[in-house]
């Protein structure tokens, strides 16, 4: 089985809804060096930063990272993602 992405493609830089073609084989033997997790259950969002996934807890939390991570790829962001920096 093969995986795929369900909202947005970073191998094309797309989202899935727009492109005519995905090459997911290829994408998923690579390594994601910046992107978001997000949490099925409580919509809690993870920046990718470096390599890293940056999942802490939100009083560890570094909020200079979080927006650094924000301003950079809010063009591709959900709209509650970007809002929720802004109000912090």
């Amino acid at each position: 089985m093969i995986r795929r992405c369900e909202i947005f493609c970073g191998y094309h830089t797309g989202f899935i809804r727009e492109l005519q073609q995905t090459e997911c084989e290829k994408c998923y033997g690579l390594e994601i060096s910046s992107g978001l997790l997000e949490c099925g259950r409580c919509g809690r969002w993870y920046p990718i930063v470096e390599d890293i996934p940056r999942m802490l807890p939100d009083g560890l939390r570094d909020t200079k990272v979080d927006k650094e991570f924000v301003n950079a790829w809010s063009h591709f962001l959900p709209k509650y993602v970007v809002d929720s920096v802004k109000r912090e």
